[in-house]
């Protein structure tokens, strides 16, 4: 199934933010990277609020193909969109 595009939207506080969660693979914690889990094209990223964590090992699973499918991608997207803008203090 083919995600929608979206606007490539970059946000440099969401990825920190991304990057302290557990990989949504194998669920560990440390050494976690951000995946833009979209893209625009070869050696273009997707939007920042697309991207989902994976661990070292994950990431490298599925830049080689090896993992390409993560089970329920527009569910994790939504639930740490979900979960990040509550961390966010209300604007006044």
């Amino acid at each position: 199934m083919m995600l929608p595009k979206s606007k490539t939207e970059r946000n440099p506080k969401y990825l920190v933010w991304i990057r302290k969660q557990p990989c949504c693979v194998c669920r560990r914690i440390g050494n976690i990277q951000a995946h833009h889990s979209s893209g625009g094209g070869i050696g273009i990223k997707g939007s920042d609020l697309e991207a989902v964590p994976l661990c070292f090992a994950c990431h490298r699973k599925v830049h080689e193909g090896r993992k390409d499918n993560i089970i329920g991608l527009r569910g994790i997207i939504e639930r740490l969109q979900k979960e990040y803008s509550n961390t966010q203090p209300e604007e006044p």
